[in-house]
């Protein structure tokens, strides 16, 4: 909270009625959660999980922190993830964009594709479903992830999911 005094002044310059008032501001941080459903082509389905921190700095650009894990929940090929990834987000109404980098740290062979380790270029859009925006609330979003040294086969190496995220 934040005692807000103002003194109201008339164009001669004689101060009139002064006003002192309690104001609070919304936190610029944020904690999110979310959870996604994510399928790589080549074959696996993984269910990413994450939980971070989002900081506004503008009413329409924040940048989140997250970090999670991707178990393996069907499939041939992959391994399960430790995630770690950073989106610059800009919002505009209700709907959102965001791209960033991330990490996908696997245990899996290092030499194949499907299964090494990848510093990942991320992408996503979504829509605020539920909520108020300084409130509790809930955003469906779609991601892109790709691995840097993976671009010569987006089909192939990319993972592409549908998910929720609750912001607190």
């Amino acid at each position: 909270h934040t005692t807000v005094k103002v003194t109201a002044v008339d164009n001669l310059g004689l101060a009139g009625n002064t006003v002192t008032r309690m104001v609070e501001g919304i936190n610029p941080t944020r904690f999110v959660a979310d959870a996604s459903f994510t399928r790589q082509f080549d074959p696996a389905n993984f269910l990413v999980m994450r939980v971070g921190v989002e900081h506004y700095f503008t009413d329409s650009f924040s940048i989140l922190g997250l970090v999670g894990y991707a178990p393996k929940i069907e499939g041939n090929v992959g391994e399960p993830a430790l995630i770690l990834d950073t989106l610059a987000k800009y919002s505009f109404g209700d709907a959102f964009v965001a791209g960033g980098f991330g990490g996908w740290i696997t245990s899996g062979d290092s030499d194949n594709k499907l299964e090494d380790s990848d510093f990942d270029i991320l992408a996503e859009v979504g829509y605020k479903v539920v909520g108020e925006k300084d409130g509790i609330n809930g955003s469906l979003f779609i991601e892109a992830r790709l691995g840097v040294d993976e671009l010569e086969s987006v089909t192939k190496y990319g993972r592409y999911g549908i998910g929720l995220r609750v912001q607190f």
